[in-house]
């Protein structure tokens, strides 16, 4: 029989889960550029980079447009938002158990960010808490210490203005994950995943503004100033709920199982704690255990529903970007209590938004000036598919019984995307 404290977890947990989705309300979309009206961090962005001032004393003309829409920005972090690596439950902790009894293994200790093909075990009770840094530093090749803009506006019969913006940017989110995994048979496990974040986004802005007239006459120029826009959110994410279930094991040798992700938009998307959307993934795993080594392969696709983060030139909401997610491990036994991981964590998204480099000549002006586009000549956002991979390794010692304690780090091997150089992950884990 399943143990009353064990049922009482599982009910804590679930219940955690739904009081959290009564707190998040959908919030009002991004007021966009309104230094009085900046209340959430995906307005940051677009307060800070700057839209012109009045191209004249007495100009009432609405404007054609903007060249440079900083608000797409935030799909693009949505999209990476929705697929962060975190720890997995794994079946290997050091410990089986025989007749109920707690008993030392001389199976290896299992990866860290994938998964193996086996289950934890009818009734066993798998819980960790882990924590991970990701310092963001840069968005398809474009370093956030030194981000150029040129923010191009025309108003029609009047002339055109160009805001000239040289940006630093700090973005870091600190993830604390608790998670829960109850094996429901011996094949089949059920996974509580529910984040808590501190998202900071800090952005020091400097821009300058040019004016021409519609004949491309230099009218006049002059600073904007400085804007310095420190931002900090914290709260808990989108939770996750994981069905996995094992479709065939040999002992000592073989495993593959298949599972289905559920992601519920608990987090507030306009502070980058969540993506505002639902997501889908289902999976397959397929491991070999070995004497000494380890390996697993993972495959999965996720899709995503509608976001507020993630809009079309008309405001209407679009679906997040699918993904195609792969990965594979190896876990090596060096002791009875130490196992080394290698990992290799790859994505690849389906027509996302994507952000291009460029240059703007500005009428008057010599030289060209930096800058970066998001969205075509008509106004539609730039998008295509492109990878994100990561490589990595860490160590898992099993300290007391059950008891795990877990080091890592991820390392990036490309720029597509929202991108971090390292992410270290620390964690502890007992099975029960």
């Amino acid at each position: 029989m399943v143990k009353p404290n064990r049922i009482l977890i599982v009910g804590v947990l679930v219940g955690l889960v739904g009081a959290i989705a009564q707190a998040q309300s959908t919030p009002p979309p991004c007021p966009g550029y309104n230094p009085t009206n900046n209340t959430n961090l995906a307005c940051e962005l677009a307060t800070g980079f700057r839209a012109p001032a009045n191209i004249t004393a007495n100009n009432t003309t609405a404007a054609s447009g903007q060249s440079f829409n900083p608000v797409v920005l935030s799909a693009t972090l949505a999209t990476q938002l929705s697929s962060l690596p975190v720890a997995t439950a794994v079946s290997g902790t050091g410990i089986t158990f025989i007749n109920g009894i707690p008993t030392f293994s001389s199976e290896s200790l299992g990866t860290i960010l994938t998964q193996r093909g086996e289950t934890i075990g009818k009734h066993r009770f798998f819980v960790s808490f882990n924590y991970q840094r990701f310092g963001f530093g840069s968005i398809d090749g474009a370093r956030f210490k030194n981000l150029s803009t040129v923010n191009q506006v025309t108003y029609p019969g009047i002339g055109t203005s160009y805001v000239v913006g040289a940006n630093h940017i700090n973005f870091t989110v600190d993830e604390y994950t608790p998670m829960a995994t109850f094996g429901i048979t011996n094949r089949i496990d059920l996974t509580l995943v529910v984040p808590f974040s501190t998202v900071n986004l800090a952005l020091v802005s400097d821009a300058h503004q040019y004016n021409v007239d519609s004949n491309k006459n230099p009218l006049s120029d002059f600073s904007l100033g400085n804007i310095n826009l420190p931002g900090k959110k914290s709260g808990p994410g989108d939770v996750t709920i994981n069905l996995k279930g094992t479709l065939f094991k040999k002992e000592g040798g073989t495993s593959m199982a298949v599972g289905t992700e559920l992601r519920l938009p608990t987090g507030d998307e306009t502070n980058y704690l969540g993506t505002g959307a639902y997501g889908v993934k289902p999976y397959a795993i397929l491991s070999h255990r070995g004497k000494r080594f380890t390996p697993n392969v993972n495959i999965g696709y996720e899709w995503n529903s509608t976001s507020a983060l993630y809009t079309d030139k008309t405001g209407q909401h679009l679906n997040l970007p699918a993904s195609f997610l792969y990965a594979g491990g190896l876990d090596f036994k060096v002791f009875p209590r130490v196992t080394l991981v290698g990992e290799f964590v790859g994505q690849y998204v389906i027509n996302g938004p994507r952000l291009q480099q460029s240059t703007v000549t500005i009428p008057g002006q010599s030289g060209s000036f930096q800058s970066i586009i998001v969205t075509d000549a008509n106004g539609n956002q730039i998008t295509s598919s492109y990878a994100i991979d990561n490589a990595g390794g860490g160590i898992k010692i099993n300290l007391y019984k059950g008891l795990l304690i877990t080091a890592s780090a991820l390392f990036k091997l490309d720029d597509s995307g929202l991108r971090a150089k390292v992410v270290p992950l620390f964690g502890a884990s007992y099975r029960f």
